[in-house]
């Protein structure tokens, strides 16, 4: 999953984007929570789930965390950042 989000990064800066490192920094540490709830499941790719599963997991694991879903703007960036 590492060298998946890696390509990811080359390529997005690749394309001639800019990478948000707020945004990035917040969907490792969301993707990371997802990993270990799930160790069952063997998650080891970004493809392991549509981007859809991850954000409702993602949302999930920080209500199970904080008892609130996560905010709409970072919902959101993860979101764009899945997809």
């Amino acid at each position: 999953m590492r060298r998946e989000l890696l390509w990811c990064v080359c390529r997005i800066i690749g394309l001639g984007q800019k990478v948000s490192t707020p945004a990035l920094s917040i969907l490792v540490r969301r993707l990371g929570e997802v990993v270990t709830d799930y160790p069952a499941q063997g998650l080891c790719s970004l493809l392991d789930l549509s981007g859809t599963d991850w954000c409702q997991r993602i949302s999930l694991g920080v209500h199970r965390r904080t008892g609130r879903l996560p905010a709409t703007a970072t919902a959101q960036q993860v979101r764009v950042l899945l997809s």
